[in-house]
């Protein structure tokens, strides 16, 4: 049976990669994408979003989400790293298809209700319009199969400050809602996706076999495999988004820890992920008392992700 994904999303470079994966593979059935700010502003992502499913010639609904994060003021977007229109400055036509009136949270509710233990939700960005689904239907975690998210940092050094990721960054208060709701959560991360880097010579090989996709690809990557040759020096790119949505699908291909999550909001470590493990405890007070526990990656098979991209 095939996986039902909900990609929330934020494109963004690495996300059109993401979402051509998701859309290739037979083992996944996209019901939707659902946009978020993050990568670029909302309106930009929604448009990119349209446009991707003009190039990949694909007929999905397309739900507006958040243009901000619940309670701290939006930081700006990384236009160093995925250009001012989020596609690497490569100018773009305007999309043909429209997206859909109904909001992005009301669409994820609705669609938890209307098969209930059947879809995963595959956020790519910014977790703002999970935590808003969750405030619309307090019950909304029993109805989801799971949540594969990118983001987050457990044990190695965040990417938009020593301590944080970028997407739990940008919205903390809403990761917060999104890890300790009682659903279950699987966390990709710079752990694991600091392990899959892709390079100029699959870019090129993808582009050989599909030229107008391919193409498109290979075009809007080089301006971000840029920033890594020019701050990290790595000759290609990290495999962020594309690692969550090869988790979602084959998430044995990860090693897990285990543990219950919560998020630090304050602007000193905004966007730290703290996990606590189960243990006997005598003092009488603990906060972590009835969270979930829920998965992180911590190590991946970065050659099985490679050659799945590969096959696709």
């Amino acid at each position: 049976m095939k996986e039902k994904l909900i990609i929330d999303t934020d494109p963004g470079i690495d996300d059109a990669l993401a979402i051509y994966c998701a859309l290739q593979d037979n083992n996944a059935e996209v019901l939707a994408l659902t946009t978020i700010f993050g990568n670029a502003n909302i309106d930009i992502t929604t448009e990119n979003t349209l446009r991707l499913l003009d190039v990949f010639e694909r007929d999905i609904p397309v739900y507006r989400g958040a243009a901000k994060p619940l309670v701290l003021a939006p930081k700006p977007a990384p236009a160093f790293v995925h250009g001012e229109n989020g596609f690497g400055d490569i100018p773009q036509p305007k999309a043909t298809r429209k997206e859909e009136s109904l909001s992005a949270a009301q669409y994820i509710v609705n669609m938890a209700n209307q098969h209930p233990g059947e879809i995963t939700l595959v956020p790519l960005g910014p977790l703002t319009n999970l935590a808003l689904a969750l405030q619309l239907d307090p019950t909304l975690a029993t109805k989801i199969k799971k949540v594969v998210l990118m983001g987050g940092n457990l044990h190695v050094p965040g990417n938009i400050s020593s301590v944080a990721e970028a997407n739990i960054y940008s919205d903390p208060h809403a990761a917060d809602m999104v890890f300790t709701a009682q659903w279950p959560v699987t966390v990709v991360g710079l752990d694991v996706t600091h392990h899959v880097i892709s390079t100029p010579e699959y870019f090129d090989r993808l582009e050989a076999r599909s030229p107008v996709v391919g193409k498109f690809l290979n075009d809007i990557t080089r301006f971000y495999m840029e920033f890594y040759q020019q701050h990290l020096d790595i000759a290609g790119c990290h495999v962020h988004d594309s690692s969550a949505i090869a988790c979602a699908l084959y998430p044995e291909w990860f090693e897990m820890e285990q543990g219950q999550l919560r998020v630090l909001c304050d602007e000193e470590f905004r966007g730290k992920v703290l996990m606590h493990k189960e243990m006997d405890q005598f003092f009488k007070y603990d906060p972590w008392k009835g969270l979930p526990t829920q998965n992180v990656a911590v190590k991946v098979d970065h050659d099985k992700v490679l050659n799945w991209m590969e096959s696709l």
